[in-house]
């Protein structure tokens, strides 16, 4: 009896002392101890990068013009860089010389801030060409496309000149500049950046393009309200 009174006794003591014992603290891992525990993933890690064709898809979108399904078919692919800037030169000789006259025989106001802007960009481009062609080696050589925008471009600067009457030539070279500028537009989505190799001429071109592009929405749009 005495012996069961004391083991007893022996227990509660022991519950009691385990009762005010703390308890432990949970093991504190660092951070880095932390990832080093993560399952490694085997998959290579790759930086991202905007896609290359971003740019370029949207220098070849045209808002501004009617979008054509195929090339027209007087539209040959595959110049050479020195093609393409015989291509350029002979469009700006003849916008240049259509703004020159332009900004002498014009009457309204906005035709003549019109032909000065065309006068700019277009002398611009052409000494841009000078500077490439001077820089990577390259002589403008003939194309079929050259020669017809430079028979084209004769006969408009021809028929301006034969303008008779002052007040009919706003309309007249509103209208040639809208035709020219919507076929320069095409040759440079069809022909001339798809065939470009040189990078520098190519970053020449995609510049070019948008230049255009709103000019020929200029002047669209104040041939539309001139002829109202």
């Amino acid at each position: 009896m005495l012996r069961s009174c004391l083991s007893l006794a022996v227990l509660v003591l022991a519950s009691a002392c385990a009762a005010e014992r703390p308890a432990r603290e949970p093991e504190v891992t660092t951070t880095s101890a932390r990832i080093d525990t993560l399952p490694k993933s085997t998959t290579p890690t790759t930086a991202l990068e905007p896609p290359t064709s971003q740019i370029a898809t949207e220098y070849l979108e045209a808002p501004t013009r009617p979008t054509l399904i195929e090339p027209p078919s007087t539209m040959t692919a595959g110049l050479g860089d020195s093609q393409i800037v015989g291509v350029t030169n002979a469009a700006n000789d003849f916008e240049v010389e259509q703004a020159r006259l332009a900004l002498r025989r014009a009457t309204d106001g906005r035709t003549k801030d019109l032909a000065q802007l065309l006068y700019d960009h277009h002398r611009d481009a052409k000494s841009r060409a000078n500077r490439l062609t001077s820089s990577l080696g390259l002589a403008a050589a003939p194309t079929a496309t050259s020669a017809r925008l430079e028979t084209e471009g004769r006969k408009a600067l021809a028929t301006l000149e034969g303008q008779s009457r002052r007040i009919d030539f706003d309309r007249a070279y509103l209208q040639v500049q809208v035709r020219q500028l919507r076929e320069l537009l095409d040759v440079l989505d069809y022909e001339l950046i798809p065939s470009v190799q040189h990078a520098d001429l190519k970053k020449w071109l995609l510049e070019l393009r948008p230049v255009v592009a709103e000019d020929f929405t200029r002047v669209s749009e104040l041939q539309q309200t001139l002829s109202k």
